[in-house]
């Protein structure tokens, strides 16, 4: 749980994540606005997913999520099973130099995640402040787009997030937005992400 006493659930995950045979995490959360960034903050350290439970609830209340516990716990398992062995690595040539490659110009990065997402693109806004080095992010070529399976309350903190790791403009998109070189729109939690025939963002 996030609220626990004498350690929170962050401190201890915190723990748990930097231990040499890392465990498979569930968080469990309160499905509230004041909750979003700490669920957002767990899985970014590494939690594989998380059960919502209802802010006061009671014994008899939280009998209530043990369905959604189970299945959590199963698809879990499933996930670490078929991810054990994947490994992400950045190689260089013979020289010890990267090598330098052509490619056309890219205006457009969409980025599509569900469980375990968020650990990942936290990772890939990290690397980017990194590989940026101080460009203004109106310098950029190409807009990003952020697809994550995530309810409505958690998208907002994920956006002020990722803005953060990146230091470019990191915001949750709404209908009639742009594709703005530089700048990142993050789709709501709970929607679908279009872009229509004169590139503008549409919601359903």
């Amino acid at each position: 749980d996030i609220e626990m006493p004498r350690m929170n659930g962050l401190e201890l995950l915190g723990k748990l994540c930097t231990a040499k045979h890392r465990p498979a995490v569930l968080m469990v959360s309160s499905a509230t606005k004041s909750h979003a960034p700490q669920t957002v903050r767990a899985l970014e350290l590494g939690a594989s997913d998380y059960v919502f439970k209802q802010a006061d609830a009671g014994a008899n209340e939280l009998v209530g999520i043990r369905d959604a516990l189970v299945a959590k716990v199963r698809a879990v398992w499933r996930q670490r099973g078929s991810a054990a062995n994947f490994r992400v690595e950045v190689r260089r040539g013979a020289t010890g130099r990267q090598t330098k490659i052509r490619t056309q110009r890219i205006d457009l990065i969409i980025l599509g995640a569900s469980a375990g997402g968020p650990t990942t693109l936290a990772h890939v806004f990290e690397r980017l402040k990194e590989e940026l080095k101080g460009v203004p992010a109106a310098q950029l070529q190409a807009a990003l787009l952020v697809v994550q399976h995530m309810p409505a309350a958690f998208t907002t903190p994920m956006a002020a997030r990722f803005a953060e790791l990146s230091g470019l403009p990191v915001r949750v998109a709404q209908t009639g937005d742009s594709l703005d070189r530089g700048t990142c729109l993050v789709a709501p939690g709970g929607r679908n992400l279009f872009l229509n025939d004169k590139r503008k963002i549409e919601l359903s």
